[in-house]
């Protein structure tokens, strides 16, 4: 069996991506997680996974940790106007190391959306095709933990406040993308290929409308002009770089840029997608057991 491994483990969706590695019968002795800090993926080393230490920006150390390995999962990088330096590092030494094949999680229709980030995943899918080891492209729509992560804001302003119109929006849950990244991975493919991934579309009132029956509390979604939301971002507490940035996000979905007809995540899948209300449940379900949990410590 091949040796898989993933970068970014100790991180939502690669740690996400290992586990299901484990699930899918991958001996642990074939799977290696690539980390920053050791120490942070220690349950991942009890289950006897190989744990490696390596950063998007030492190549030297990204050699030493890919060795051995045939198939890598690259978890794009979050550190703004360092992705492409980072990912290029990562895809030159997976290639001086032998990798046969490299799935990266790159960006939903990279190939024509206007938001600020997307030229960092149109570089970085030129130097993955120039590097010239076959690769499997994995356009990633939004989490939806991009919105539940929110919930209990939500609840408490009784709306989600946006710029995204009319809008719709084909997110997904990180566990379905890791879900679709091993698929991708187990697949044993010659050719280099490419998937738009994203979830059954929706916009920002119907998913108003679901928190809404999910938790039993009405909320609304309040439509703001782009400037005006990144002003309002300001004014609770974001700092003006990452305020423009969500805002920015927004607009690309009012322009329609965020959603795909394409039904690649349900083909990896072999399943559809997990719907936004199932997500926000799961969600609301954390929610109240972690108010639970506060309420008795409060208590002791």
């Amino acid at each position: 069996m091949p040796v898989f491994a993933a970068t970014g483990a100790s991180g939502h969706l690669g740690r996400l991506a290992v586990q299901q590695l484990l699930a899918c019968g991958v001996p642990p002795s074939d799977v290696v997680a690539v980390v920053r800090a050791r120490g942070k993926a220690a349950d991942l080393a009890t289950r006897g996974g190989r744990v490696r230490e390596a950063d998007y920006s030492r190549a030297q150390a990204l050699g030493a940790a890919l060795a051995g390995v045939d198939r890598l999962l690259l978890v794009s990088g979050n550190e703004a106007g360092q992705r492409v330096v980072q990912h290029t590092n990562v895809i030159g030494a997976a290639r001086l190391a032998g990798v046969s094949r490299i799935v990266f999680t790159s960006m939903l229709n990279a190939d024509r959306t206007t938001s600020p980030v997307t030229s960092d995943y149109q570089h970085s899918e030129r130097a993955l095709r120039e590097a010239g080891v076959p690769f499997t492209l994995l356009r990633n729509g939004l989490y939806m933990e991009r919105y539940t992560d929110h919930l209990s804001e939500y609840l408490e302003a009784r709306e989600i406040m946006g710029a995204a119109g009319n809008g719709r929006i084909s997110a997904a849950s990180r566990q379905d993308y890791a879900a679709a990244a091993v698929a991708a991975l187990l697949q044993d493919e010659e050719r280099s290929r490419t998937y738009e991934l994203g979830g059954p579309a929706f916009g920002l009132p119907q998913l108003a409308r679901v928190i809404s029956e999910v938790t039993g509390a009405k909320v609304t979604y309040r439509d703001l002009p782009a400037e005006e939301y990144a002003n309002a971002l300001q004014q609770a507490g974001l700092d003006e770089t990452t305020a423009r940035f969500v805002a920015s996000v927004d607009a690309s979905i009012a322009r329609g840029e965020l959603e795909t007809s394409s039904a690649d995540l349900a083909n990896l899948l072999g399943r559809a997608a997990t719907g936004p209300a199932e997500v926000v449940r799961a969600a609301h379900d954390l929610l109240k057991a972690r108010s639970t949990h506060t309420r008795r410590d409060q208590a002791l």
